[in-house]
């Protein structure tokens, strides 16, 4: 009885030694480029793309940027969060859980979980068309941070539509933080 041996140089009638061609080699980088990039994306970075000019001047219309997922969200933080099905915003924490905001005649300020005394935010980011912005809060009413929340508004003061319009978000809808 004869002995099968099944092995590529059987199958093609002659032996050969196993090389790899350039094609080979150039498939098998794109194939671990393509599998990098799906498991970068899900687990460490992602893509995003600025529609908008709430964030101006700090990010502008059309910018592209990579959002990070793995970091932890602070006050301060650039975040991309799901606001719908199918809408993302982009927008900076201004307080986070615990924390207390108010707008005091047209200056926020903050009291920050576990302090006593109220704080003039550092607005450096904001951008006001050199005119004072409106008021998101009557002057003196308090916004406590519930848990699992956050107060955000866009760097463009003036036309951003943020916590002043659709109130407090939840963390858990932070889908990236942009990192600076």
């Amino acid at each position: 009885m004869t002995n099968l041996k099944l092995s590529r140089e059987t199958l093609l009638g002659a032996k050969q030694k196993e090389k790899f061609s350039i094609i080979d080699v150039f498939l098998v980088i794109i194939l671990v480029f393509m599998l990098s990039n799906v498991i970068i994306q899900s687990v460490w970075l992602a893509p995003v793309k600025v529609d908008g000019n709430s964030m101006m001047v700090t990010l502008n219309n059309n910018d592209w940027l990579y959002m990070s997922k793995t970091k932890k969200p602070e006050v301060g933080d650039v975040v991309v969060f799901q606001r719908s099905e199918d809408v993302n915003y982009i927008k900076r924490i201004i307080a986070l859980e615990g924390d207390t905001i108010r707008s005091q005649n047209g200056v926020v300020q903050i009291k920050r979980n576990g302090e006593n005394e109220w704080k003039d935010f550092d607005d450096s980011h904001a951008y006001y068309f050199k005119k004072p912005y409106a008021t998101f809060i009557a002057n003196g009413q308090e916004i406590k941070v519930g848990k699992g929340e956050m107060f955000v508004l866009g760097d463009n003061r003036h036309d951003s539509y943020d916590s002043r319009n659709i109130g407090l978000v939840s963390t858990d809808t932070i889908l990236g933080i942009v990192p600076e």
